[in-house]
């Protein structure tokens, strides 16, 4: 619940970034991405693996999913670029 919560911050926090701040698009981007790399590392470290059944397995595909979808809009932001 407190991931799916931080995951709402960083969103919203990313949408307004790309339009309130200074900051680029692109550095927003990244600072999503390795926000989710760290929350990524974070469910890995709640996986019980002599229990996998009680895993975590929906934080994992999300934040993965989180992860791609930063690294296709920053190609698609260094792409329009040029």
């Amino acid at each position: 619940m407190i991931t799916l919560i931080f995951k709402l911050i960083i969103t919203f926090g990313y949408v307004n970034l790309k339009t309130e701040s200074g900051m680029t698009k692109t550095t927003g981007a990244y600072i999503v991405m390795i926000a989710g790399l760290i929350l990524l590392m974070w469910t890995f470290s709640e996986l019980d693996f002599n229990n996998l059944g009680k895993g975590p397995f929906t934080g994992i595909v999300s934040n993965v999913l989180l992860i791609l979808a930063m690294i296709v809009s920053i190609r698609d932001l260094k792409k329009n670029k040029q």
